[in-house]
């Protein structure tokens, strides 16, 4: 299996303000999910993290090429773990309005999301994962329960260029730790 295809059309245009900004950033129809939770607290938010990164000694700059090695391979495992790949028309917009992974006119399918599933998760969950029955609604589950991360094409530019992580409330949550653990470097 290995490959899934959605649909989600997504027009980048930068924020008009401040208010705009923290708009995206919450949980929406457009994005169910959000960048971040609708209570989480923004300064806070970043600060932790950085303080995470320094006490993991690991920077956004490892975090985003351990992305992209991953999105520039065809390989089915990663450090023990199986990989589902999820094709979309376009990808997620940045908040910032400064990065589109995919292009808006180009009606190719292309990889926007990896799944990496746990290779200690239960085993009905790693034949459900490898047999590509997963839907964005279970995304929170497996992410609190540690059965699988959900990586974006999107995830190395926030880690690059605005040294974000998204929001604890969020499953698209890229947190050092974890993604040392499921990546192997």
């Amino acid at each position: 299996m290995g490959r899934i295809i959605q649909n989600n059309l997504v027009i980048p245009l930068p924020p008009k303000n401040q208010t705009e900004f923290f708009k995206r950033m919450r949980p929406s129809k457009t994005n169910p999910y959000g960048f971040m939770g609708k209570t989480e607290d923004w300064v806070g938010l970043l600060t932790s993290d950085e303080r995470e990164r320094d006490r993991l000694r690991i920077t956004c700059e490892q975090m985003a090429s351990a992305i992209d090695t991953l999105f520039a391979t065809d390989e089915l495992l990663v450090n023990g773990n199986h990989i589902q790949r999820i094709l979309y028309l376009t990808g997620e917009m940045c908040p910032w309005g400064d990065f589109c992974s995919t292009a808006l006119f180009d009606l190719t399918p292309k990889v926007t999301e990896i799944l990496v599933c746990n290779k200690t998760a239960p085993e009905a969950f790693q034949t459900h994962f490898r047999n590509g029955l997963l839907t964005p609604a279970d995304y929170r589950m497996i992410v609190q329960n540690n059965w699988a991360i959900i990586l974006s094409d999107l995830h190395p530019h926030l880690l690059r260029e605005h040294e974000f992580q998204e929001g604890k409330q969020t499953p698209y949550r890229i947190d050092p730790r974890k993604l040392k653990e499921y990546l192997g470097f």
